[in-house]
């Protein structure tokens, strides 16, 4: 954030744009995305800040959907690779790396296990617990994922 208050000092808005749209689109709650916003607030930009978080909030919703869409046609392997370059794209958002973690659970339920999507979807599901720990969609995501690990013979990891 601090980049992209030094890049609005020196007018380069698009700059301090590019580096608030990578920002929000990783903020992990709301208030993280109002720190954002008073950045561009206190140089005077309120306009630009709408716009970035209506970006960031649509290049969110379109990368879940597309990956959604993938998985709903049958192609698991696309959903995956889709939804795996989202949370390279965006590590810190909750709802990308939630629905990456759902993307290869359905992959790995049509399509057979593979050790490196086991251990690629039990990193999600961390991740997910981790920046949001209160949704309520996570019992149910692990669950899946045991239900899976059961039907192919694999053994859960110890509890730590």
């Amino acid at each position: 954030m601090e980049l992209a208050k030094t890049c609005l000092g020196h007018n380069l808005e698009e700059s301090a744009s590019e580096v608030m749209r990578d920002v929000m689109s990783n903020a992990a709650d709301d208030a993280a995305l109002a720190k954002a916003m008073r950045v561009f607030e206190q140089a005077g930009r309120r306009e630009l800040a709408e716009k970035v978080v209506k970006e960031s909030r649509r290049q969110v919703v379109e990368l879940v959907s597309s990956g959604a869409e993938k998985a709903k046609q049958g192609d698991f392997e696309g959903a995956v690779l889709l939804m795996t370059a989202a949370v390279r794209k965006l590590p810190e958002n909750p709802q990308v790396v939630f629905n990456a973690a759902v993307a290869v659970l359905k992959y790995l339920e049509n399509l057979g296990w593979d050790n490196q999507l086991g251990e690629q979807v039990r990193g999600c599901i961390e991740s997910a617990r981790r920046l949001d720990p209160i949704n309520p969609r996570l019992v149910p995501l692990g669950e899946l994922h045991l239900a899976i690990m059961k039907k192919y013979g694999i053994r859960p990891p110890a509890a730590s």
